[in-house]
């Protein structure tokens, strides 16, 4: 079992992975008329700017003996920033934009799940 079942961290992190994938895509969505670049970043920074707040209270608190730091956050999405913004400029010219949307989405939510996984351990 991992880490984040036994610890009972499991449901505060899939519900903040729920609502921040729904929200993600949704921006990326709208914001895709003014470039696929563009939409990956404004994308990004607003959710990353909620998401780190949500994980240092809700997912993984101080108070439980984890540690969120920026440096750490920065260290599980810069490479998940990169390979999407990889991707986008790859997949651009040959994936329409519900397509492009829905790889992303996916690339986020598995690239972002392991980042996360080897960065919030307990007790780092």
């Amino acid at each position: 079992m991992s880490n984040t079942s036994r610890d009972g961290r499991f449901v505060p992190y899939l519900g903040n992975g729920i609502i921040f994938t729904l929200l993600g895509p949704t921006i990326f969505w709208y914001c895709y008329p003014l470039g696929p670049t563009f939409s990956v970043l404004t994308s990004d920074l607003i959710i990353h700017t909620l998401r780190y707040k949500s994980f240092r209270q809700f997912v993984f608190p101080k108070e439980k003996g984890f540690n969120v730091t920026k440096r750490g956050y920065l260290l599980t999405q810069l490479p998940t920033l990169t390979l999407r913004l990889a991707s986008v400029e790859v997949l651009y010219y040959h994936l329409g934009r519900k397509s492009l949307t829905i790889v992303i989405t996916l690339v986020t939510i598995v690239f972002g799940y392991i980042m996360s996984r080897l960065v919030f351990k307990k007790g780092n």
